[in-house]
């Protein structure tokens, strides 16, 4: 039997501490922020620029 995309995503997130977690729903938190700041600026403003700018630590 295969995996199905919900298998493995419960799988990475298992292996995932609490911070990676956080981390994680803060950058798609920036980034739907950034989608919806682009959606009012007719797209003229990159999504993935507005984003960087919510990063606490650089990878």
């Amino acid at each position: 039997m295969s995996k199905t995309a919900q298998d493995i995503q419960d799988s990475i997130f298992k292996k995932m501490t609490a911070d990676q977690k956080v981390e994680v729903g803060i950058r798609l938190w920036f980034l739907g922020k950034a989608l919806m700041d682009a959606r009012n600026t007719h797209g003229t403003v990159r999504p993935e620029k507005i984003a960087d700018r919510g990063r606490r630590h650089p990878r």
